[in-house]
């Protein structure tokens, strides 16, 4: 398994709040720059590649393609339980999908 490694930076801008009119102030803010996710699993399967990101408390899963048609598939914010269940069943998926056609794997995937 892989180390974890920063994935990208953003910056995020906190203002202070007036409690009644709801205004934001100027003065008190403040820029803090942190790391969003970091990659911890990370398996390909022919042109699939199957990503799980964690982040402060909760998980990213991540599908993609990188053959024509591409698509990408997301689950956001799952908590531990939920990423045990979707990873299992999206790894399974990936290993029979490889097999298959791009164009396939895509309608079978998305649909269209």
């Amino acid at each position: 398994m892989q180390e974890c490694r920063p994935v990208f930076f953003t910056i995020y801008k906190y203002f202070y709040v007036h409690p009644q009119d709801g205004s934001r102030a100027t003065e008190g803010t403040h820029q803090q720059e942190r790391c969003v996710k970091k990659l911890i699993k990370e398996n390909r399967y022919k042109y699939l590649h199957l990503r799980v990101f964690k982040g402060e408390d909760d998980f990213d899963l991540v599908l993609t393609s990188y053959d024509w048609p591409y698509f990408r598939v997301q689950f956001k914010n799952l908590d531990q339980i939920e990423l045990d269940d979707l990873y299992l069943l999206w790894r399974n998926r990936a290993w029979i999908l490889q097999w298959l056609p791009p164009q396939w794997a895509h309608y079978l995937v998305i649909g269209t």
